[in-house]
C-alpha cells in the first residue's frame, strides 16, 4: 500500500533526522498524521483549489470563489466586489500559531522563514503557551468559517435589514439587527485576526498563488489584497520613520499616530473592505442585488458613524455621559466611502442626474404621443 510505504518512509527519516528510536519515530508519525485535517495542513494537496478539504476556502479564498464563480460551474462564490481583498480567510496551524520563543511551529520545522529551508541543523524544542491548540480552533479557525459562511454562502451584512421604515415613512435602525451586526461581524473579525495573537504577521513564508505559482511574503500579505492595507500601512511607516519595514512587520509591531498598536486593530481593515464591497454591490445596476437608494445609504453611514466606541461617563450626573471616540473614525467613514465610490457628493449628483434624465425621457415620451396624436387628428 503507498500509503503505509510512506508512512514508513516518513518513520525511517525521523530516526535518521533526529536520532530518536523506531518506536518514538512511529509515533511521532502517527501523532502528525493525526494532525493533518484539524490543522489544516491537509488541505495543502488541494492545488487547484477544489475544496474537497474544507480547508481550502479558508486557505485559498479567492482561487476557490473564482473558480466557483466560473460560467460552466455556476457555485455559490458571495460578492464579486470582495474577492480581491480576501485573498486567504485565515492559515494553518503550522503557520498561524507561534511558541513561547516568538517561532512558528512552521519556522521551526523546517529551520528558517519563508524560502530558507534548513533540514540538516537539529529541531528545536516547542514550548507551547496553555491551551495553544484550543485557542487556536476558537479564535482563528471558528471564526474564519464564520467569515467564510457570511461572506461566500450568504448575503453578508444584509444592511438592507437593518435599516427599516417606520409608520411614518422615516427610515429608522433596528436596534435589535444592530446588536446581532456588532456581535456577530465585528467579533468574528477581532477574534481572528487581533484576539489571536498567536498569528504573527512578520512571519515571512512561501505561499502558493491562485496561478499555482508560489512566492515568498509575509502573513500579512498572504491574507489580503493591497486595497485592504496599503494606506494603513503607509501611515504604520510614517509614525514609525522607517519605510524599510516590511507589511507584515508593520502590522505586527507598528503604531498610530496615538500610540496605539496597529495589530490591535487590524481587523478593521478587511471589515471596512467587506463593508465597502457590500454597498458597491447594492449601487450597481448589474450585480444582481437591489440598489440601495440614496437615502438608505445614508442612514447605513448614520449607523457606521454613530455605532459603538469608547464611553467617559460621570457617577454624578448621567447627562454627562458621551462617547469620545467612536468604533469608525472619521478617516474610516471616509475610507469607505472613496473605496466603494458612494461619497456624499457622488451619491446626490446620482441622483440628480437620474432624476433630470428620467424627467427628460418623461417629457420626450409625452412629446411623441402628443404629436403621433396629432397626425392621427389630421390623418
Amino acid at each position: 500500500d503507498l500509503t503505509d510505504e510512506t508512512k514508513e518512509r516518513i518513520r525511517l527519516f525521523t530516526m535518521e533526522k533526529t536520532g530518536i528510536s523506531y518506536e518514538e519515530a512511529r509515533y511521532a508519525e502517527t501523532f502528525a498524521f493525526a494532525m493533518m485535517r484539524w490543522s489544516g495542513a491537509g488541505a495543502k494537496n488541494d492545488t487547484t483549489a477544489v475544496g474537497f478539504d474544507a480547508w481550502t476556502k479558508v486557505q485559498a479564498t479567492e482561487a476557490y470563489r473564482e473558480r466557483q464563480a466560473e460560467s460552466r460551474r455556476g457555485g455559490v462564490h458571495g460578492n464579486i466586489y470582495s474577492f480581491a481583498g480576501f485573498k486567504r480567510l485565515g492559515v494553518d496551524f503550522f503557520v498561524g500559531t507561534v511558541d513561547k520563543n516568538g517561532k512558528s511551529i512552521l519556522e521551526i520545522i523546517q529551520g528558517g522563514q519563508g524560502d530558507n529551508v534548513d533540514l540538516e541543523s537539529r529541531l528545536e524544542k516547542v514550548t507551547f503557551g496553555i491551551q495553544t491548540m484550543g485557542q487556536f480552533a476558537d479564535n482563528h479557525i471558528n471564526r474564519t468559517f464564520q467569515l467564510l459562511h457570511d461572506i461566500v454562502d450568504t448575503h453578508e451584512f444584509n444592511f438592507d435589514k437593518l435599516v427599516t421604515i417606520d409608520q411614518f415613512g422615516r427610515m429608522v435602525f433596528d436596534s435589535e439587527k444592530a446588536n446581532a451586526f456588532m456581535d456577530g461581524q465585528v467579533k468574528a473579525f477581532r477574534y481572528a485576526y487581533s484576539t489571536w495573537d498567536g498569528l504573527d504577521y512578520s512571519k515571512l513564508v512561501r505561499f502558493r498563488e491562485k496561478d499555482g505559482s508560489f512566492r515568498e511574503m509575509t502573513v500579512g500579505q498572504a491574507l489580503w489584497g493591497h486595497q485592504v492595507y496599503d494606506d494603513y500601512v503607509k501611515r504604520g511607516r510614517q509614525v514609525a520613520g522607517n519605510d524599510n519595514l516590511t507589511i507584515g512587520e508593520v502590522i505586527q509591531n507598528g503604531k498610530s499616530a496615538e500610540g496605539t498598536p496597529l495589530r490591535n486593530e487590524i481587523y478593521k481593515r478587511p471589515l471596512m473592505y467587506a463593508i465597502a464591497g457590500e454597498l458597491t454591490a447594492h449601487r450597481q445596476f448589474d450585480s444582481g442585488y437591489r440598489k440601495y437608494k440614496t437615502a438608505e445609504v445614508e442612514k447605513i453611514y448614520e449607523f457606521l458613524e454613530t455605532f459603538a466606541g469608547n464611553v467617559k461617563s460621570d457617577e454624578f450626573n448621567m447627562q454627562n455621559t458621551k462617547r469620545i471616540r467612536r468604533f469608525f473614525t472619521p478617516e474610516d467613514i471616509k475610507w469607505i466611502r472613496k473605496a466603494s465610490n458612494t461619497g456624499v457628493w457622488k451619491l446626490y449628483w446620482g441622483e440628480y442626474s437620474n432624476a433630470t434624465l428620467g424627467g427628460l425621457w418623461d417629457g420626450f415620451l409625452k412629446g411623441m404621443a402628443q404629436f403621433l396624436g396629432s397626425l392621427d387628428k389630421v390623418t
